[in-house]
């Protein structure tokens, strides 16, 4: 049921009588008239809702509900109901906010009374007289020519100079509050921004289905516009609705970043992917269309940056969820990888689609293009996976078609294979999408994509010409792979290679073996050969000695011992270069260093000898050697280093006496005297004894200088603390007194500038600035020999350049070298003198055993 207001009489009592005319469904007259004790009525109009909620009409049989405004701009609310087939009126004064003058062209609606956060029951939206835009008592404009309520916005046109349209969203206004400061609402009903007008244009209409607003200008005529602020949230709308198609369509035509529809609610979008192509299931839907969609997708969430969704759109699309929590829609999805969950869940979905397409017999390949486009638009494209969907789906057609003719030709001459390949063409760059093709050992592909591509076919026809008619397709693909660099499966296929005779094999063995070093494939190389024990020996010799050029030595050293038989001159060249000694001479041994032969009958023949001498030389260049490789005086790795060093000059050059002097230089003493009692020698004894009592001498001076230092040090880092906490409480007494003081430090500041300035004043025509200008003009400035004079070039090349200069290095360096007394850099260089002189655990050690070894002498 609907009223329709037909006709509003006053009497010459000023009492106003209102004659409502209305029509119910079996369109029966009824009229009915009510006098209102007030001042004249100036406009009646129908409640409106915007927020699709049912209104105040369809309650307790109320069948009609308007809104009388009054001269003075009081509203007043004409209820309309069926009583006994009779139709009744009521008149009540209104809730609504009063206008703050009164308004001829007015709109109402009502809001939804179950929402915490509207402030407002209704609204009422008018224009004035002297076009004055009010919401209730808030002014939203001064000057406006027209207004309307559509798509949950109030749209105006404004005056002036610059005329535009401007457009308030609706929640704003419920949730405003009527007692907030001015810069709230100023906040609060900024809208979109404006969109730029014909100065003299009305609103005539905006329709309920489109975003689009309809103006008539000052000539009369009509216009059409379509601005931004309406058809974004009508997008959002849309997409909350799950209309894909429409959202798709609206925002095409738009130029709208078509992303949004997955950025707005990503999970959601992820879930309805089934219901997004049901519309490209429709012939009348182009499937260009999806291309584009798919094709414009980027990573990342365009919500944040471009298009950022309102407050109050969440607020009326999720009114439970809470608005001073950081929950958002998209807050558990990665858009990192945006594009390949979307293009892998669009492909499964439709794949699915194509699969019931062909045994249904409907529209096959209908969405083989968007297939297509999501495998090229993935990071990284997955060319290879769309030439296999291209090439299975020309094989089915082949088949198809030659069942029906007996004329046999390529598969992917076919009208649908070109158009594939083409596409895949347009998407992906057409030398990569050529080597994809060549990779997949498929020459008839590969040369139909060539064709399709701006290849040359001077080149690529002889290639694949050859690479066909090779005998060996192990040695084809190999070729194919060092082509397009996957040095790897050019090992394997090189490895599958037939060989007709020895000669042969060795030869490509040795092909095998140049590429494993070439591009250090020694791991595959490894497993490929594990059971030809010769070429796996080879293969981990050259990784031995790659490992020895990058100077992994004890690497190297276990990759020639692990070798059968062993590669004894590389495991000795390793072992001495990782000083590993005890490797070293057990690999001499293995070498058979000293032969086994006899002069005589004797054991001890030239021969031995000559082995013996050049044993001895190396035994003491590895003793050397290791003694000198390590810088450190009292560390661990040192001691160790000496210590085998010692063993190695007592076992395998007798050499006592070079023994013990190197466990003397390693603080060793208790095996020193070990050895010297071993073999009876008290000289060695008492020399022992005697570095013994001179490093203990050594060790007392360096702990009374240690501690002196320390001291000292102490004591002044304790000074520069007290010095320090004194300024820093002095600094913050300073603050305080200078906050105190400020008011008075201001006047005395400008007190001094006025002094200063009469002073200046008065000192223009003085009798020093006068003799200060003739001084100056006495002065010659034409000398050519002059050091000092100022209008001289300063360079490197004369004698100002160069006193300047050296006076500069000399300062810099002084002040680099120069530390400031109290500073916290003084403080960080007595903390690292303290630190120095400590002793460390290495020292403690080398101490606590001569300490140890003078007990065990007593």
């Amino acid at each position: 049921q609907h009223i329709l207001l037909e006709e509003c009489s006053l009497d010459s009592k000023s009492s106003a009588k209102l004659t409502l005319v209305a029509w119910i469904v079996n369109r029966i007259p009824l009229e009915e008239e009510h006098s209102l004790q007030c001042t004249r009525v100036l406009r009646l109009v129908n409640w409106t809702n915007t927020f699709q909620q049912p209104t105040a009409s369809t309650e307790e049989g109320i069948c009609g509900k308007v809104l009388v405004q009054l001269t003075d701009g009081s509203p007043i609310e004409c209820y309309n109901w069926m009583d006994d087939n009779d139709f009744r009126t009521r008149l009540d004064y209104s809730s609504c906010e009063p206008m703050m003058e009164p308004c001829p062209w007015i709109s109402v609606l009502s809001l939804p009374t179950d929402e915490t956060e509207i402030k407002r029951k209704s609204l009422v939206v008018g224009l004035s007289r002297r076009r004055r835009l009010y919401c209730g008592e808030q002014l939203l404009s001064s000057s406006a020519s027209s207004f309307t309520l559509a798509h949950d916005f109030v749209i105006y046109v404004s005056l002036g100079s610059r005329a535009q349209l401007h457009f308030i969203p609706i929640p704003s206004l419920a949730m405003w509050d009527p007692l907030s400061g001015s810069e709230e609402q100023i906040s609060l009903l900024e809208g979109y921004e404006p969109r730029q007008v014909e100065r003299g244009s009305f609103v005539v209409a905006v329709p309920s289905k489109i975003p689009n607003v309809i103006l008539q200008l000052p000539r009369g005529n009509l216009e059409v516009v379509v601005p931004r602020a309406l058809t974004l949230p009508f997008s959002f709308n849309l997409i909350h609705q799950k209309k894909y198609g429409q959202a798709l369509d609206m925002m095409r035509r738009n130029k709208i970043d078509l992303n949004l529809l997955v950025d707005l609610n990503p999970l959601a979008f992820l879930e309805d992917i089934s219901i997004f192509l049901e519309v490209f299931c429709d012939k009348k839907n182009s499937i260009d269309h999806l291309n584009l969609f798919l094709s414009m997708l980027i990573n990342g969430d365009i919500i944040t940056h471009k298009y950022q969704v309102p407050e109050w759109f969440h607020f009326q699309r999720s009114p439970s969820l809470d608005h001073n929590s950081s929950q958002k829609p998209n807050q558990n999805f990665d858009f990192s990888c945006k594009v390949n969950t979307v293009c892998q869940r669009m492909r499964r979905v439709m794949l699915d689609l194509e699969e019931e397409s062909s045994m249904k017999g409907t529209q096959p390949g209908r969405f083989l293009l968007p297939i297509l486009s999501s495998f090229a638009k993935e990071t990284p494209p997955q060319l290879e996976s769309a030439l296999e969907l291209i090439r299975d789906s020309a094989l089915i057609d082949a088949t198809k078609h030659n069942n029906k003719s007996a004329n046999k030709s390529s598969p992917f001459l076919s009208e649908n294979a070109q158009h594939s390949i083409q596409y895949l063409a347009f998407l992906a760059d057409y030398e990569l999408l050529f080597h994809t093709a060549l990779g997949m050992y498929d020459y008839d592909l590969a040369k139909a994509v060539a064709r399709n591509s701006q290849l040359d076919p001077k080149v690529y026809l002889p290639l694949l010409k050859r690479l066909s008619n090779l005998p060996d397709k192990a040695m084809a693909r190999y070729e194919v792979d060092m082509k397009l660099g996957r040095y790897e499966c050019a090992l394997r296929n090189l490895a599958e290679v037939q060989n007709d005779g020895p000669e042969q094999e060795k030869v490509h063995f040795d092909q095998c073996l140049g590429l494993i070093e070439q591009y250090q494939l020694h791991k595959l190389g490894l497993q490929l050969f594990v059971s030809n024990k010769s070429m796996y020996r080879n293969i981990l010799i050259s990784l031995g000695k790659r490992l020895f050029k990058e100077q992994k030595f004890s690497a190297a050293l276990s990759a020639f011992l692990a070798v059968e038989p062993k590669d004894i001159p590389g495991a000795k060249k390793a072992a001495r270069m990782c000083h590993d000694w005890r490797t070293y001479f057990a690999c001499c041994v293995e070498e058979q260093t000293l032969p086994d032969s006899t002069v005589n009958g004797d054991t001890r023949g030239g021969p031995v000898l000559d082995a013996v001498v050049i044993q001895r030389s190396i035994a003491e260049e590895v003793a050397n050697e290791l003694s000198q490789h390590t810088p450190s005086v009292y560390g661990v790795e040192k001691r160790d280093a000496l210590y085998g060093a010692a063993r190695i000059l007592l076992d395998y050059c007798q050499d006592v006496e070079g023994a013990i002097d190197m466990l003397i230089s390693g603080q060793l003493w208790n095996e020193a005297r070990r050895l010297s009692l071993l073999y009876f020698n008290s000289e060695l004894e008492q020399r022992i004894l005697d570095a013994s009592e001179a490093f203990a001498d050594s060790c007392i001076r360096d702990f009374e200088e240690r501690a002196t230092v320390f001291e000292t040090a102490n004591q002044r880092y304790a000074e520069v603390l007290k010095v320090r906490e004194s300024k820093q409480a002095a600094s913050a007494q300073e603050i305080i007194e200078d906050d105190r003081g400020s008011i008075y430090s201001s006047a005395s500041m400008m007190s001094a500038a006025s002094l200063q300035s009469n002073l200046s004043r008065s000192s223009v025509g003085s009798v020093t600035s006068l003799s200060s200008v003739i001084s100056a003009g006495n002065v010659s400035t034409f000398s050519l020999s002059s050091h000092t004079d100022v209008n001289k070039h300063k360079s490197k090349y004369n004698q100002i350049g160069k006193d300047r200069a050296g006076g500069k290095k000399r300062k810099e360096r002084k002040q680099k070298n120069k530390i400031k007394r109290d500073s916290e850099e003084e403080l960080n260089s007595i903390i690292s003198t303290m630190e120095q002189n400590c002793v460390f655990e290495d020292y403690l050690l080398c101490i606590s055993e001569a300490v140890s070894f003078f007990c065990q002498e007593r």
